[in-house]
């Protein structure tokens, strides 16, 4: 290469990339392929030797060699489960909502409650339509109270 001369960089034709995507394509799933064998080889071996050593080691009886092995769910089977786990959340965050909202409901009645009686206790008057003042007093030491606390 020649230093401080501009070479052009030659451009790929959209044939060109296309077909160089699908190089790179048929490269990733024989590479994904490579790795699952990899990965059965490694897990069969484990089993063999598991195998190997459990036969040693377990004495087998008449009952443990007449039971069935457990099937794999099938893919309708798991989907049903799935969609039934989903439901069952689902349902549970509705019922949680609804308590949320409840008690909300619950606590706003309480506030606006308590904030009547105050209310009229403060606003209660004489005969002579002064305001009473021992009762505008008590709220007020009640408000220091709390907040001291």
């Amino acid at each position: 290469m020649t230093k401080g001369k501009n070479v052009p960089v030659k451009r790929l034709k959209r044939n060109d990339l296309i077909a160089q995507r699908e190089k790179q394509k048929l490269k990733h799933k024989l590479n994904k392929e490579l790795r699952k064998e990899r990965k059965l080889n490694e897990k069969e071996k484990n089993l063999e030797s598991k195998n190997n050593s459990n036969k040693e080691q377990k004495v087998f009886s008449d009952k443990n060699d007449l039971k069935p092995k457990a099937q794999k769910n099938s893919s309708y089977k798991r989907a049903q489960m799935e969609y039934e786990r989903k439901t069952a959340e689902k349902q549970k965050n509705i019922e949680e909502a609804k308590k949320r909202q409840e008690e909300k409901e619950k606590a706003l009645k309480n506030y606006k409650k308590s904030k009547k009686n105050k209310f009229k206790n403060l606003c209660k008057k004489t005969k002579s339509g002064q305001i009473l003042m021992g009762r505008q007093i008590g709220s007020l030491l009640d408000k220091i109270e709390k907040n001291n606390k």
